[in-house]
């Protein structure tokens, strides 16, 4: 017999290597009792069998794992609770692992046996399972073998261990293990990771094995059947890989050529997926499996869903395969071009409702090959699907075709186009509304497709002109009448023009008359999100009680003419009600019954009124605490902790705070013996229980209101080892800065280490899944001093640095909370270090952010009118005659001017805050 150890944070485990005759006994009894044991192992009376999934309350039919727990739960493999739930997102133990083994080894258990550890009991529930696994030398204790910690749980790669030797799973020689993470495995429990990711055992999205998470009742379940299958499988087919190529594709790879023929009767998937055409193709026509030995079958099946799992069974035994349904692809039937920047696309089917413009986009291949066929991605801008959800309207001005000739690609769909040379036959303006605060020019296509400028066309040998309704400013000028450049702050609320375009031969083309209107950005012209406020404050729920009486609807946010969102203040004009038996509105909500409403709000000079659905439910009462059947970590000096009580919607009890409620408490015993009763006034929506001196273990903590059970948490109490505190952490706060805070809009100064930059980092602690106090948190860094030194750092202090500027010894009073301060825009990392002579350990990391919203110039150049920038005798120039997009020019966001005569130029430097960049213009001396 071969002894295994198994390192672990929690222990040793150890594994006995038995011959395959015992390890035939141990599979056995890994899919009946040990399994059953381990699902059951929260108290026997609390437990009961499921006949199926459907029975457990807290499983849907669309819950990741619920075709494993209902297969496995209609074969009694796995249990339930009384309470008709099964848990699936709760943690498995030490405790319940003891047990496990009991069951898989069929170990003999003294019911009345006494504890050896310190931390049972020898009525604990636990103290049997754990005498029996530790005498066998399954598993051994912590702390010298005087602590079992049953409460604490199973890892992933320990798992992975347990099966591999439950299932006699051998390594495949011919399969990858894709485990992306597999260097963050244990060493004792690299090889089992690999031989799961090799059975298609683990599967993750990302890769990840993820081996020090806790193992969850749901993973374990998944985990089982899929060793379950593979067992089953190997020895009734030989099916080597299954994968979905598109939608309603599937391709199945053998191991041997079949020598039978293959129907889609023989194919089944659960979910169910239907199969409705097989076709036996040969590797090298497949997309999926080129490289396989033996058989390969297309089967062609009803349309997928996108990333549901589906398991596959070849003639009525499971493969240990899993499909994964693909995404919708984006079918093209038609291109059709609408500019030399946009285009149409019809689809062969029509989209589904639930895909939006985001998901269509990252379905789109889009790309632009050039008459000597070198093709480049088109960068898409803006995407558009049409209301009956048949084609989209693609714009990809980044990447406009104008000048250019060749083939644009659209997921597989070629068109040729050629916008190389220019003819004009027709010419039409598309400027509907201009800003009132900017100059804009004014839009035009010529052809119907292209969008060409008065530049490209003069040089093409065109003369063009825009033709005005007024012959006063601001249509008088050259810059409107030659390139169609209107100054909105200077236009009438409206206005028509129009574009004529001649050639050398004075053949002239005009466009219709476009009327224009001239837009305020704060205008709204749709109101598009509502409210119920309470004075200043929102309401946010989405229902609605009697205490809303007399709530006032107010606009929130709405649409301007161009389609952006603003705030939104509109004043109500009128409302109605659906059913004002439920509730109607008049200068106020008026609640009447239980039920869903819809109210019809009209607001001032908006055209189209806004849906406001509502529920009206019964009034808010208590109901429980929000840790309700929660399992709270204290260590032994831990003197209260605060619960949030809800209502029975499950948010925050909102109190009178002229007769405030208050709540009863009992907490009693492993024994069931009270240690305290008590009561405790509801406070902002919570309530602070005090707890007694020296408690140490477990108890329960009854909450009871109005002389019902409303709530109970375990709580637990454990012995702190400050030298063995499992995890330290940082937090900061705030978690970013901006260098805007320390600069003076007035003057343009920055200063540094301004108090606005300073961001405070505090430490914390866990040991044994407990959260520690601030004086425990400087009791374990104090021993950590005690054994070497501690420092605090930044990973760049060019842009945060701490108090002192370079990495700093800290006591632990200053390693508790100490400051780092913001220099320059970027993201820093703030470590807390041990060093212990030549050894360096982080304990803990935190990531800062410098913002800097402070303008940054990126264009500088000659004010309009300004042909050259005068240089002073003494140097010195006039801002005035520069000018910036980018913010409203200043001379102190100028560091300096280098005026050279002989080339009649000057290069101006910003300074660093601004951007630092250097511009050259034209200057001259004054």
């Amino acid at each position: 017999m071969t002894t295994i150890l198994i390192y672990s944070q929690g222990g040793i485990i150890i594994l006995s290597y038995q011959p395959k005759s015992y390890r035939k006994f141990l599979a056995g009894s890994v899919s009946a009792a040990m399994v059953a044991s381990t699902f059951a192992a929260v108290a026997p009376a609390d437990v009961q069998q499921a006949d199926a999934a459907e029975s457990f309350s807290d499983v849907s039919s669309d819950y990741w794992a619920s075709g494993s727990i209902q297969r496995l739960a209609e074969e009694g493999i796995i249990n339930g609770y009384s309470d008709g739930t099964y848990g699936p997102g709760e943690e498995i133990s030490r405790g319940q692992v003891a047990e496990l083994l009991v069951n898989a080894f069929d170990l003999e258990v003294d019911e009345n046996a006494e504890s050896s550890f310190e931390d049972l009991n020898d009525e604990s529930y636990s103290t049997p399972f754990a005498e029996a696994v530790a005498e066998a030398g399954l598993i051994m204790g912590r702390q010298d073998n005087t602590h079992f910690a049953a409460s604490m749980d199973l890892s992933r790669q320990q798992l992975a261990t347990i099966l591999v030797r439950a299932f006699e799973l051998e390594p495949k020689e011919d399969a990858e293990a894709n485990v992306a993470d597999i260097d963050d495995v244990n060493e004792s429990h690299k090889e089992n990771v690999k031989i799961l990711a090799q059975y298609d055992i683990t599967k993750t999205s990302d890769g990840n094995f993820r081996p020090s998470e806790t193992v969850d009742r749901a993973q374990f379940a998944v985990f089982l059947e899929r060793a379950m299958e593979v067992s089953q499988g190997e020895e009734s087919t030989d099916v080597a890989n299954a994968e979905a190529v598109n939608r309603s594709t599937v391709e199945v790879s053998f191991n041997s050529n079949l020598e039978e023929d293959v129907s889609a009767e023989d194919f089944t998937f659960d979910p169910e997926l239907a199969v409705t055409e097989v076709e036996t193709i040969s590797p090298e026509d497949s997309e999926a499996s080129k490289s396989a030995e033996g058989t390969v079958v297309r089967l062609t099946t009803e349309k997928q869903t996108a990333e549901q799992s589906y398991s596959l069974s070849y003639k009525g035994e499971a493969t240990g395969q899993t499909v994964t349904g693909v995404n919708a692809g984006v079918m093209v039937d038609d291109v059709s071009v609408l500019s030399t920047s946009s285009f149409e696309v019809n689809l062969d089917e029509t989209l589904d409702e639930d895909v939006d413009e985001s998901e269509v986009e990252e379905l789109l291949d889009v790309s632009v090959a050039n008459n000597d066929d070198e093709e480049t991605n088109v960068d898409i801008t803006n995407l558009t699907i049409s209301e009956d959800r048949e084609s989209i309207i693609v714009e990809h001005a980044d990447n406009n075709l104008e000048g250019t000739a060749g083939t644009l690609h659209v997921n597989g769909f070629e068109s040729d186009f050629d916008y190389e040379d220019i003819e004009v036959d027709s010419v039409e303006g598309t400027t509907e509304q201009i800003r009132e605060n900017e100059e804009q020019q004014l839009e035009f296509t010529v052809n119907g497709i292209r969008d060409l400028s008065v530049e490209e066309l003069e040089n093409a040998g065109y003369d063009v002109e825009f033709l005005y309704s007024s012959d006063e400013a601001p249509f008088d000028s050259d810059e409107a009448q030659e390139e169609g450049i209107i100054n909105g702050a200077q236009a009438p609320s409206s206005f028509r023009y129009a574009v004529s375009i001649t050639d050398e031969d004075g053949n002239e083309v005009t466009s219709e008359e476009v009327s224009v209107d001239v837009n305020a950005d704060s205008d709204v012209t749709e109101v598009t999100k509502v409210g119920l406020f309470d004075g200043d404050d929102r309401y946010e729920n989405d229902y609605v009680t009697t205490a809303n009486e007399g709530n006032k609807i107010e606009s929130v946010t709405g649409l301007n003419s161009f389609g952006e969102e603003v705030e939104a203040d509109k004043k109500v004009e009128s409302v109605t009600s659906s059913d004002v038996e439920v509730a109607y509105y008049n200068d106020g909500l008026h609640v009447n019954g239980e039920g869903e409403v819809t109210l019809s709000v009209k607001f001032e000079e908006i055209e189209d009124p806004v849906e406001m659905d509502l529920e009206v439910v019964e009034d808010q009462e208590i109901s429980s605490v929000e840790e309700n059947n929660t399992t709270q970590r204290y260590t032994t000096s831990a003197e209260n902790d605060t619960f949030t009580v809800v209502d029975q919607y499950g948010e925050q009890w909102e109190e009178d705070e002229e007769n405030p409620e208050s709540i009863d408490y009992t907490i009693t015993d492993e024994d069931g013996e009270v240690v305290q009763e008590d009561s405790a006034t509801i406070d902002d929506g919570a309530v602070n229980i005090n707890y007694p001196d020296n408690l140490e273990g477990e108890y329960e903590l009854n909450f009871t209101y109005n002389d019902e059970d409303i709530a109970s948490t375990t709580l637990e109490f454990v012995e702190l080892d400050v030298t063995e505190v499992d995890e330290f952490s940082l937090s900061a706060e705030p978690e970013s800065v901006d260098l805007a805070d320390a600069h003076d809009d007035s003057n343009g100064d920055f200063y540094e280490n301004h108090e606005d930059l300073d961001i405070s980092v505090t430490s914390a602690a866990m040991f044994d899944g407990a959260d520690l106090s601030e004086s425990e948190v400087k009791d374990a860094l104090t021993s950590l001093n005690d054994s070497g030194q501690l420092q605090v750092r930044t990973s760049d202090e060019d842009i945060a640095t701490v108090a002192d500027g370079e990495t700093t010894d800290v006591t632990a009073e200053q390693a508790y909370n100490f400051e780092v301060n913001g220099e320059s825009e970027g993201s820093a990392t703030v470590y807390l270090e041990h060093v212990e002579g030549d050894f360096t350990t982080t304990l803990a990391q935190v990531e800062v952010e410098v913002e800097n919203t402070i303008s940054q110039i990126e264009n500088l150049a000659l004010a309009e009118g300004v042909e050259a920038l005068e240089i002073q005798n003494d140097g010195g120039w006039d801002v005035n005659q520069l000018s910036s997009s980018d913010a409203d020019l200043q001379d102190y966001m100028i560091d300096n001017v280098d005026f050279s005569s002989n080339d009649g130029q000057a290069v101006i430097t910003l300074k660093e805050i601004y951007g630092g960049e250097t511009f050259v213009v034209d200057a001259e001396e004054a």
